[in-house]
């Protein structure tokens, strides 16, 4: 009994662990959103895939996508970012629900309050010499502990935000293609919207002028304070 026990934990715990699932190495989960959020910038990205549930085979996708949604063409510029050393503005992104190869909208990845937008998918594959101890990243964000023998595999990729516009975010899904009874591109498998991923809130940049404002501010505070001590 204490063995089928033991088998039976072994197993819910696995299923527990979705195939595809994103995280970001130091995030945080957000549950108003249910999304793992980047804590700083440049972060990494991680794609995580569970064996015990399935074989990675074939090619996988990240899509990165502008939110708030988008119009297209853009009423105004929302910057951009890279990826991978990459960079992705409007000029080279898609608008729409991705991917980009399906054309018929049921075969799509589901909206989930994101698209349509401008998004990007970065096609990848998963290296098997790469793996790393289960978890489930809602419930351990940034939990990713190396592990040789261990049954998640993991890609991770470089993101830097710097250039995005005030206001504007990089929402992640994973997902990879198949084909269904008809024989029609669609999507296959893709990370519950619970286990996706996206960078934190852009702060503007000030500008030379503020900077200076500020630091005279400073100076005329702390002289201020020197005058009050030497009466």
């Amino acid at each position: 009994m204490l063995v089928l026990g033991t088998l039976g934990f072994a197993i819910s715990s696995a299923l527990a662990v979705p195939l595809l699932q994103l995280d970001i190495a130091g995030g945080t989960y957000e549950t108003s959103t249910e999304t793992v959020i980047a804590s700083q910038n440049p972060f990494t990205l991680q794609a995580l895939f569970n064996t015990e549930n399935g074989t990675a085979s074939g090619t996988y996708y990240i899509a990165a996508a502008i939110i708030p949604k988008t119009e297209n063409p853009p009423v105004t510029s929302f910057g951009s970012f890279s990826v991978n050393g990459v960079t992705y503005s409007a000029a080279n992104m898609s608008y729409g629900n991705p991917p980009a190869s399906i054309t018929e909208t049921s075969l799509d990845l589901q909206s989930h309050g994101i698209y349509d937008t401008h998004y990007v998918e970065i096609a990848f594959t998963f290296d098997t010499s790469k793996t790393g101890s289960l978890y489930n990243s809602q419930d351990n964000p940034g939990g990713l502990q190396l592990n040789p023998t261990g049954s998640l595999l993991f890609e991770d990729f470089d993101v830097d935000i710097t250039g995005l516009a005030a206001g504007y975010q990089v929402h992640f899904d994973l997902y990879n293609i198949g084909t269904d009874k008809r024989g029609n591109e669609t999507v296959q498998d893709f990370a519950p919207f619970s286990k996706d991923a996206q960078s934190g809130p852009t702060l503007p940049v000030p500008d030379a002028s503020s900077t200076m404002m500020l630091l005279g501010m400073g100076m005329l505070a702390v002289e201020g304070m020197r005058r009050r001590f030497l009466r």
